[in-house]
């Protein structure tokens, strides 16, 4: 029985790293370093990984507690309460319109004043020479009690002596 190739049992022993111990050794030593450096990554990676996942259930779980605590502090009662403050706020629509209403119709007789003003204007100008004629008459009237004055004291004096002979 010969043939060209042996049979695989024979092939394995007879292989380079069956043949030469050394280069088994090498082999061996080589992939223990290799081994030694992804065990300088991995376990670190590893670790990480684990306090990553670790600090993401503590989120979850504090977002989880944050809802719960949301939910219970919710107030049963709220649809009626929102219903009151929408009936507030239509009051509160309708008697601005109402104040609204009441400027416009403020507006319009202060523009209705304003008109009467402008037309009391010739005589506000009437009434300041009025005002001035009434001065000129004031004046007018303490110079003539002045001179009756004097008129008064002269002839008073002669009168005076003739007073004593009447009876």
């Amino acid at each position: 029985m010969t043939s060209k190739n042996p049979p695989p049992e024979f092939q394995e022993a007879t292989s380079p790293l069956m043949a030469n111990p050394d280069a088994l050794d090498r082999f061996v030593q080589c992939f223990e370093r290799s081994a030694r450096r992804w065990e300088i990554v991995v376990y670190p990676a590893m670790f990480a990984f684990v306090l990553l996942a670790a600090y993401g259930f503590f989120l979850i779980y504090s977002l989880a507690d944050d809802m719960r605590t949301m939910a219970k502090s919710i107030d049963p009662n709220m649809s009626r309460n929102m219903q009151l403050i929408a009936q507030s706020v239509e009051n509160m629509n309708r008697t601005m319109k109402q104040v609204s209403g009441n400027m416009e119709n403020m507006n319009t007789h202060m523009s209705s004043m304003d008109k009467k003003f402008n037309t009391m204007e010739p005589m506000r100008v009437h009434m300041a020479n009025m005002d001035q004629s009434m001065r000129t008459m004031v004046v007018s009237t303490d110079q003539m009690m002045r001179s009756m004055g004097n008129m008064t004291h002269q002839i008073g004096r002669p009168m005076s002596i003739m007073n004593s002979f009447m009876p």
